[in-house]
């Protein structure tokens, strides 16, 4: 079956440790035990490590340094900084793959999209007890609760 797709190695890998994405407050759940890590504890420290090195960048549109950061910025290179895994860099095509995993499934280190507007989208990564990771307009690089408006 794979050998008639013409997708590179890269988006095949993705695909395959991607799991599922959801939209408004929900996740993209993707198999960390895969990516080398036994428990959602491990993920979330290794998360919460990167974060602490991160927090209060300032919010930056297009940007990928701690000099300014956008929300899907924030979410690649904890990704890859944090767990070694390659994600997409924009929101949007972080929405093209996705599935609907109900919020009480969610497990640290699942990335999530909410919709701010009819044509946008804010994205973040769930680091357990009803926190996420993201890149805020207003605050920057912050963790804040998925109850939150």
């Amino acid at each position: 079956m794979f050998e008639r797709l013409s997708i590179n190695r890269t988006s095949l890998m993705l695909l395959f440790l991607a799991g599922v994405l959801t939209l408004l407050s929900t996740t993209w759940a993707k198999p960390v035990e895969a990516a080398g890590y036994s428990s959602g504890n491990q993920v979330r420290a290794q998360l919460l490590r990167h974060f602490y090195q991160w927090e209060g960048a300032p919010y930056r549109f297009g940007g990928n340094s701690r000099y300014g950061v956008d929300c899907s910025g924030c979410v690649h290179i904890m990704f890859e900084r944090a767990l070694g895994m390659e994600v997409p860099r924009s929101t949007e095509l972080l929405a093209r793959i996705r599935a609907y995993v109900p919020k009480r499934n969610s497990r640290a280190g699942d990335i999530i999209l909410f919709r701010t507007s009819p044509t946008n989208m804010h994205t973040g990564i769930y680091v357990g007890n009803g926190e996420f990771i993201h890149a805020s307009k207003s605050k920057g690089v912050i963790r804040s609760s998925l109850n939150n408006k």
